[in-house]
């Protein structure tokens, strides 16, 4: 049966009587404008001067920690019953000292409009802020179990609430009357519960939101009374403990989030621990979740713990541009696509042994100066490093198996990929390790500084934006053996003006030349057209079908293509290349001398060395020039054949 209660109304004169009779008699002592009642142990309570306290108190105040009279010092620990009843204060700042509000501490208080407390509050009691009609604004203590009888009943000027983690019980008439809640954020995991149908008024449950842990959502839509509210949401994280955001998983863990999807929900300095300890349990904070920290500009800091942490998630701190340096502890196995990509200011970040994965782009645009990959690393993406336009050096620790510096150059440790150039690098010219087979994704993107880029003829593939605004390169001349340039791999190179593309290319991806504003030459020596991919789009901006080639309509227009002479109709009939306004035939020299299999100019004994090598072991050489008996395949036979050529020359 539904709990009957005594009319506020009623209450209100009862207690305005009683604290009436208590007149001047109402405190021990008055200091610095706060009246004080001593309680045992050199504690005090705040309390009122008389009469209930009407204006006893005004304006904006904060509650002393302490207090000395008669030569005693006193902490002050309490708000007393009815100590600022019916003042008219406007703000209050309570000190962490304070445990206990008593009963009907705020009652009536009609111009309070905002209430400070901490954590350390425990208790609250009954109808301590009823009748405050202008508070908008309370921040309640995290160690709150329960909210009593009309605590805050006809606060008719709240319209948002936070109830916390360890709130288990709301009494009767907790919020009556408080008409204008238009939002209230339940932290529990575990619903609480309800006296009666009067905690909340019928039109908030009708037209409130009611938002609540996403893990324990079921918990408020699924149970009366709870599930009378019309509009249950779910918050982004589960608890938020010292300004950190968690949700938990399944395995009974925690990852930092964030705290809405407005995001930079982070500033300033900022721990994460290794564990969590709650009441329902400890928890390991093991990864940092995606977009947690996601454009935090204003953090300047973060300390993770070493103890659990996994994980640096998907574009966890992407665009934190505040952020200068970060120390990643050992326990910590991936860094995610994106980690650090736009951290703009980042420019130390130390990782350690024990970390396996680097994911897509995790370090893109970031001001990191150099870097040193562990031991441990086992995979690294080609782009995960790249546009860093300050580094100038990456090391590999000794002993990866799988990678290695050479001369700050980032490569395979077998030497057939090179995977990052730092951008930062002053030289004006490189040459390519020979025995390199990959130009990897974005590997020398904007790398602004080399005029010369020098390829070997080991090279096979260059991959997605290899050299992508590589501003200062004049030319480039890709190797005979390479058969794909893929898409927008010399993207923005504005200045270079011609490139030389070999007998063997086969394929060309959308965009490979977009934006080679001066390119003016091309040569081509492949008989056969090379396929030239598209990438076709919508433009909304434009309401239009948008179709991107490898090459852009102010080369098709101005460019000239020399093609070899034999294969001029071909190009002027081939898809892409018919756009082409400038082809002409060209008698180009030979590529290779048959028996130069290690691509140095002249046939030696170091040819048959590498042919033999090639055999025994794989290595990369010229596969045309080794075929020295013309049966197109490479045997012993090219041996025998290459040092027959050897023994007869004059």
């Amino acid at each position: 049966m539904k709990t009957k209660l005594l009319n506020l109304k009623t209450l209100f004169i009862t207690m305005l009587c009683v604290a009436s009779a208590l007149g001047a008699s109402a405190y021990d002592f008055y200091s610095n404008g706060f009246y004080y009642n001593i309680r045992e142990n050199n504690t005090v309570e705040v309390t009122f001067q008389s009469t209930s306290g009407t204006d006893t108190y005004t304006g904006v105040i904060t509650i002393p920690r302490q207090v000395t009279y008669n030569g005693t010092t006193y902490q002050v620990d309490r708000i007393g019953y009815n100590a600022f009843s019916l003042s008219r204060l406007i703000e209050v700042v309570i000190p962490d000292n304070i445990t206990f509000i008593s009963p009907n501490a705020f009652r009536l208080c009609d111009l309070l409009e905002k209430v400070s407390m901490t954590d350390a509050v425990t208790t609250i009691g009954y109808q301590a802020f009823s009748g405050c009609h202008k508070l908008r604004d309370i921040n309640i203590s995290n160690n709150i179990e329960t909210i009593p009888i009309g605590c805050f009943s006809w606060c008719d000027s709240l319209k948002t609430i936070t109830l916390p983690h360890s709130l288990k019980t709301i009494e009767a008439e907790g919020f009556k009357a408080t008409k204008n809640l238009k939002t209230i954020i339940c932290k529990a995991w575990t619903r609480p519960t309800w006296a009666d149908d009067d905690v909340f008024d019928a039109e908030v449950k009708a037209n409130a939101t009611l938002l609540v842990p996403p893990t324990y959502i079921a918990q408020y839509t699924s149970r009366l009374p709870w599930s009378y509210f019309s509009h249950i949401k779910a918050l982004a994280y589960d608890i938020d403990i010292n300004g950190v955001y968690y949700v938990t998983n399944s395995s009974g863990t925690m990852d930092v989030t964030y705290k809405d999807t407005n995001y930079n929900s982070y500033s300033g300095n900022v721990y994460i621990p290794g564990s969590i300890t709650l009441p329902e349990g400890t928890f390991d904070v093991e990864g940092i979740g995606t977009l947690a920290f996601f454009a935090s500009r204003e953090m300047t800091s973060v300390s993770l713990s070493s103890s659990n942490l996994k994980t640096i998630g998907d574009r966890s701190f992407m665009a934190c541009s505040g952020l200068p340096a970060i120390s990643i502890p050992s326990s910590v196995e991936t860094i995610d696509d994106y980690a650090f990509t736009n951290c703009t200011s980042l420019r130390t970040i130390t990782l350690r042994e024990g970390l396996k994965t680097i994911g897509f782009q995790a370090m893109t645009n970031t001001a990191i100066t150099k870097i040193t990959l562990p031991a441990s690393l086992e995979s690294i993406n080609g782009n995960s490093l790249s546009c860093c336009t300050n580094m100038t050096i990456i090391n590999v620790q000794p002993g990866n198996p799988y990678y290695t510096s050479r001369n700050g150059v980032l490569y395979t440790s077998d030497g057939k990929t090179l995977m990052t150039y730092p951008a930062g690098k002053s030289s004006s010219s490189y040459t390519v390790l020979d025995g390199t087979e990959v130009i990897a994704n974005n590997a020398f993107d904007r790398a602004r500084s080399l005029t010369e880029i020098l390829l070997p003829n080991s090279l096979r593939e260059v991959q997605t934006s290899a050299f992508r605004e590589c501003n200062a390169l004049q030319q480039m001349e890709f190797p005979r053996g390479v058969t794909r340039i893929a898409s927008s791999a010399m993207d923005n190179c504005n200045t270079m003006n011609h490139v030389t593309l070999p007998s063997t290319l086969n394929y060309i991806g959308s965009n490979a030349f977009n934006r080679c504003t001066s390119l003016s030459v091309i040569y081509v020596k492949a008989t056969t057209p090379p396929y030239c991919d598209t990438y076709e789009w919508y433009d909304y901006d434009w309401d239009e079908d948008v179709i991107d080639y490898a090459f852009t309509p102010t080369q098709f227009n101005n460019t000239s293509v020399f093609v070899p002479e034999a294969s001029v109709n071909s190009y002027k009939n081939a898809d892409t290349w018919k756009k082409f306004k400038k082809v002409y035939g060209m008698n180009y020299l030979p590529e290779y001398i048959t028996g130069d299999v290690d691509g140095n100019g002249v046939v030696g004994i170091s040819d048959v060395t590498a042919l033999i090598d090639y055999l025994l072991t794989g290595s990369s050489i010229d596969t045309d020039a080794a075929d020295v008996n013309g049966d197109s395949s490479i045997s012993i036979g090219d041996v025998t054949a290459l040092i027959d050529i050897l023994l007869n020359e004059d």
